[in-house]
């Protein structure tokens, strides 16, 4: 569309549309005043992430970018235009086409880009091509391009790009579901340099850093970030991530088998989840917690009473369809981590109770999840160590050039020392 064309759209827009869906983004444009170029940027990325539904049709879309450049033109500022033109380009040149097609489009931008200096696009461009691949569970291919984002990213300065805290927090969820916590801790730390990106990540960067010190067995850590969660949940007011953490802390002192204490969080993460519709899993873990802690306890009956709530709750997930047919690989991990707790506490149960026949039944179950997992993923994981090697030499060759560069510098600034100081013997002669 040229831009006579897209003015007379939004002329006709503005004539036909009601005039309160102007002023919807009153408030943030309001909230933009006094900030900085790079926090404005940082605030519109964030609101577009947290409107994504509302701004997913096109027409609401052009409406909320034409918004932003009346007032980037109002305030003369030059960065928020040039982000503004970056954002209409991902969108149109990539994320609005079906996702089928997403992976070719930004293999053709890469291609099309690789030997210009549009570093912000094409740093863009990997990390959604890694996005896309890790779902299509080609791992390897994956963090190849993690990586050239992040050493894109690198390159500009990653205070420098307004969303590096949602690229970070997506880059280390997939360095998380292969255990390698100490990249998630190295990840999160650069994102806790920076203003948070929106309220769920804030709260989310915290809880890797607790949950990857908690499985690498630095529970004083992990104890101190989660806590720190907790405290953003609440001062963001999100009741279903205060639960979620209340139910980390208490795995916490479960390990620690303080089974009082970790019933006490288990108890809040129930209360505030028990009636959670949107996270099926979120709910099926406060129970089978639940069931958990108070066997330990030498509760049966309790114990009993949440391992019901629990196989009701699966037997409805098995019914549903958004469930059974997951795209997502993050979800599909889920429900198989819920189903995987709920046999192995069901299997303590039964054995406490005298049901061994029955608990053999359920340890076929969770050997056979167990199988189901292993056959998915650890393919996916050596494909993963060998291509950490890759990634290591890499890196050595990136600090090698780096060395050759200060060494370059370090000869060129000797010889101009000794140009001066013949200069100056010449002088004084």
């Amino acid at each position: 569309m040229t831009r006579p064309a897209k003015i007379l759209f939004l002329s006709l827009l503005c004539f036909f549309l009601p005039s309160g869906i102007f002023a919807q983004h009153q408030k943030l444009l309001d909230s933009l005043e006094r900030l900085s170029p790079i926090e404005r940027q940082r605030v519109i990325y964030g609101y577009a992430e947290s409107k994504a539904d509302e701004l997913n049709p096109k027409e609401k879309r052009l409406i909320f970018f034409e918004q932003i450049r009346k007032f980037a033109v109002q305030k003369k500022d030059r960065d928020l235009l040039l982000h503004l033109q970056l954002m209409k380009r991902k969108q149109s040149e990539v994320m609005d086409f079906p996702r089928a097609e997403r992976e070719q489009k930004c293999r053709a931008c890469i291609e099309k880009h690789k030997d210009s200096g549009d570093l912000l696009f094409r740093a863009f461009c990997h990390h959604e091509l890694g996005q896309i691949l890790f779902q299509n569970q080609d791992y390897a291919q994956a963090f190849d391009h993690d990586l050239k984002a992040l050493e894109i990213y690198k390159k500009i300065g990653y205070q420098n790009v307004p969303n590096i805290g949602k690229i970070l927090h997506e880059i280390a969820l997939h360095h998380y579901f292969f255990q390698d916590y100490e990249e998630v801790i190295k990840l999160m730390r650069i994102s806790l340099r920076f203003p948070p990106f929106s309220e769920s990540l804030d709260i989310q960067r915290y809880n890797n850093l607790g949950m990857s010190y908690m499985n690498l067995k630095m529970n004083d850590k992990a104890r101190y970030f989660l806590n720190r969660a907790i405290i953003a949940a609440n001062q963001y007011q999100n009741e279903v991530w205060k639960g979620i953490l209340y139910g980390n802390m208490g795995n916490l002192y479960f390990k620690e088998e303080k089974y009082n204490s970790a019933l006490v969080y288990y108890r809040r993460n129930f209360e505030l989840n028990k009636n959670e519709s949107r996270h099926s899993t979120v709910k099926i873990n406060s129970h089978s917690n639940m069931a958990k802690a108070h066997l330990a306890l030498g509760n049966i009956a309790q114990s009993d009473q949440f391992l019901k709530m629990v196989e009701n709750s699966l037997n409805i997930l098995q019914t549903d369809p958004s469930y059974n047919g997951a795209k997502h690989v993050g979800e599909r991990q889920q429900i198989e981590n819920a189903k995987k707790l709920y046999f192995e506490t069901k299997i303590n149960y039964l054995k406490k109770t005298g049901g061994f026949p029955e608990a053999v039944k359920y340890q076929d179950s969770l050997m056979n999840l167990h199988k189901d997992i292993d056959a998915k993923y650890n393919a996916a994981v050596g494909k993963m160590a060998s291509h950490r090697l890759t990634i290591r030499n890499k890196e050595l060759q990136l600090a090698h050039k780096e060395q050759e560069k200060l060494k370059q510098r370090l000869i060129y600034s000797t010889l101009i020392l000794l140009v001066l100081v013949m200069g100056g013997i010449g002088y004084f002669n």
